[in-house]
């Protein structure tokens, strides 16, 4: 049972990780000026808002209903992919940010 919580704990503890990560300086400079991105943005944010409120319920309800715990696997392994996808994205967006930098110096 207390595998169940520390669980649910740390889908709640990545999703808040993933909300930071997704508003860094570096993610929104890095759509800035593309086409619909904004949009996106927004529509994957009210999403998982929404799966943080259904995650709060689904971690007491998983002791009792097998499916449930079923949705929190897989809702786990959807933010850790979540989570890599922001990762490069960040990652991109520092790389261009250095060769912006370094054009830059060049000039």
């Amino acid at each position: 049972m207390a595998d169940l919580m520390v669980g649910g704990a740390l889908l709640s503890g990545l999703l808040n990780v993933l909300f930071d990560r997704m508003a860094s300086q570096e993610v929104l400079d890095f759509f800035r000026g593309k086409k619909l991105v904004p949009k996106l943005l927004e529509e994957l944010k009210i999403t998982l808002l929404s799966a943080g409120v259904l995650l709060n319920d689904a971690e007491e309800k998983q002791l009792r209903e097998p499916n449930v715990k079923k949705w929190l696997d897989e809702l786990k392994e959807v933010l850790y992919e979540a989570d890599r996808v922001v990762d490069k994205i960040n990652t991109e967006a520092l790389r261009l940010k250095q060769e912006k930098g370094d054009s830059g110096s060049e000039a």
